[in-house]
């Protein structure tokens, strides 16, 4: 059984933890975090890159600033010299990375995004993705949206290819209750049978990783960091 480590973080601190976020990152990180209009999506930009420098570094045993990244011709990001994977998504103030030994994508969610929900999945989902989500009544069509939403979003970052793949040229298993899972897609015929999803839902959100395996079920380890990992230099758990 292959396994899967997910961290979750909060994308908010006060002043004093912005402070230290900041000297975490490298200076292309830090013109970028100048370059945003507002001021909440600056912080929430220092926050993410400070914290994936702390998980990752600790995982690599290297130094936070030491980490060098690049990107693949489609925009993934990987960590040069690692021996592991890993994929980051945020929503608001809450941030996700996960880690395995195999190819992987993340997505998160919030589940109280207001949206037309039956619209957008009727113009951007496959006929059966939409018909799964207006099967859904109540609170199961917002979590049916978007078990769809974080499946499709999580599955196109797993291959790397992002934007670039046809969101109807593959199916996911939305409804509420079901195993998440792939249905087909039509440029390779075994993916249904090497992606692994794997759900993960709160009162408040909604994640979705996928995982390249042959091995079946994947083994999810979850953990919440605290904000004090950014005084630490270290992840250091909620507890």
């Amino acid at each position: 059984m292959s396994v899967i480590n997910f961290w979750a973080f909060s994308l908010s601190g006060d002043d004093a933890d912005l402070a230290v976020a900041e000297q975490l990152l490298s200076m292309p990180e830090r013109d970028r975090a100048g370059a945003f209009r507002f001021d909440r999506h600056r912080r929430r930009f220092v926050f993410r890159r400070a914290m994936r420098r702390i998980l990752l570094a600790h995982i690599a045993d290297m130094e936070p600033l030491d980490l060098i990244f690049t990107e693949s011709d489609r925009g993934k990001p990987r960590l040069v010299d690692a021996d592991f994977e890993f994929n980051t998504s945020h929503t608001d103030d809450v941030g996700v990375i996960a880690t395995a030994d195999a190819p992987l994508g993340v997505d998160i969610e919030a589940l109280y995004r207001p949206l037309d929900y039956l619209r957008f999945a009727q113009h951007t989902f496959t006929e059966e993705e939409f018909l799964d989500i207006s099967k859904a009544r109540d609170d199961d069509l917002r979590l049916a949206f978007f078990n769809c939403w974080t499946s499709k979003e999580a599955y196109i970052k797993a291959i790397g290819l992002g934007l670039h793949k046809d969101l109807r040229s593959f199916s996911v298993q939305c409804t509420p209750g079901t195993a998440p899972g792939l249905r087909w897609n039509r440029d390779s015929d075994a993916d249904s049978n090497t992606w692994r999803f794997e759900r993960i839902s709160t009162v408040s959100h909604v994640a979705t990783i996928v995982t390249h395996s042959a091995a079946g079920k994947a083994d999810v380890r979850l953990q919440t960091l605290s904000t004090a990992s950014l005084h630490a230099g270290v992840p250091v758990s909620v507890q």
